[in-house]
């Protein structure tokens, strides 16, 4: 992987969906994915150890949770890009999750082309 390729940290409630997507974007080459995890107790500090730049969370938790997650995250490594992948296309979560530091809200249904230019932009 080139120097340049950034790293990725993906959390996903569902084992299937963090196999798939890491493998989608191992393949694809555009990022290099470092650490894979289901939401848990350590999931904050998993992250922050790993040196990922780049968060991809599956919000698999209550809409709080995971407005609390991104800023306890972001609040550890500031540097940190949060996209979050939800079901719900609702706008006062999408701009609680803006508010907490997620840089990308992308709705489920997203194709693996959407999840990386939701970095990118």
């Amino acid at each position: 992987m080139p120097n340049n390729t950034p790293s990725v940290y993906l959390v996903a409630g569902n084992r299937l969906l963090r196999e798939a997507l890491a493998r989608l974007l191992n393949e694809r080459g555009d990022f290099n994915v470092c650490g894979v995890s289901p939401c848990v107790p350590d999931t904050i500090s998993s992250v922050g150890a790993s040196g990922a730049k780049v968060l991809i969370l599956d919000s698999v938790t209550a809409r709080l949770s995971d407005c609390a997650l991104i800023s306890k995250i972001v609040g550890q490594v500031p540097s940190m890009k949060v996209v979050l992948i939800d079901m719900d296309d609702d706008r006062e979560i999408f701009l609680e999750c803006v508010r907490a530091g997620a840089m990308g809200y992308l709705l489920r249904d997203a194709s693996a082309a959407e999840v990386v230019s939701g970095y990118m932009r």
